[in-house]
């Protein structure tokens, strides 16, 4: 799918009716939030809309595209439903960094790179996940690093799934103890 832009959707609408997420953090443990993203999935808002920009975090820890469970296959089938009527783009946050263009193909998105900039109204806006702004805090934007390299990602991949779900955990742990002694700044 090509991104839109103000000149192309233009001549439809005066301006370009693009809605942006993130952070939603889906999980099967979160059966309401699942519910909430489903009702906006299937409202006239998102049917209306010329593109949806889901700009990271997505999934409170995505395993990999191979993830068998019935969580992965419905959240795949939303998107793909909702993808039939509207563009669908999508940005890797902190907790998804392993999804990829099977899992993307499948739900009908297109793939953006950590930074993307599209032009509103005329007016260009960049899009990124808010980690990258951590600046900081080095320690995570050298985690950061690691977990985005091929190589890691490899690793990861190359592991069974139930290692993929225990080290995602013990990931999420080690971010919210360390997260803990950090100040706000």
């Amino acid at each position: 799918m090509p991104l839109p832009d103000a000149a192309t959707v233009a001549s439809d609408h005066p301006m370009p009716h693009i809605l942006f997420i993130s952070d939603l953090h889906l999980s099967p443990a979160t059966p309401a939030i699942m519910q909430q993203f489903q009702r906006f999935l299937d409202s006239d808002v998102l049917k209306q809309a010329d593109a949806l920009y889901i700009l990271g975090d997505l999934f409170d820890a995505w395993i990999g595209d191979d993830d068998p469970s019935p969580f992965a296959a419905q959240v795949r089938e939303m998107l793909h439903e909702a993808g039939s009527h509207t563009n669908l783009y999508f940005q890797h946050g902190n907790r998804d960094f392993l999804l990829g263009e099977d899992f993307a193909r499948a739900a009908n998105m297109t793939l953006l790179p950590e930074e993307q900039v599209i032009q509103v109204a005329d007016e260009p806006v960049l899009l990124l996940h808010g980690d990258q702004l951590c600046t900081d805090d080095r320690d995570y934007q050298q985690a950061r690093k690691l977990f985005r390299s091929p190589e890691f990602q490899a690793q990861a991949m190359a592991m069974s799934i139930p290692k993929r779900i225990q080290k995602a955990a013990e990931i999420r742990q080690m971010s919210g103890e360390a997260k803990a002694v950090k100040s706000s700044d």
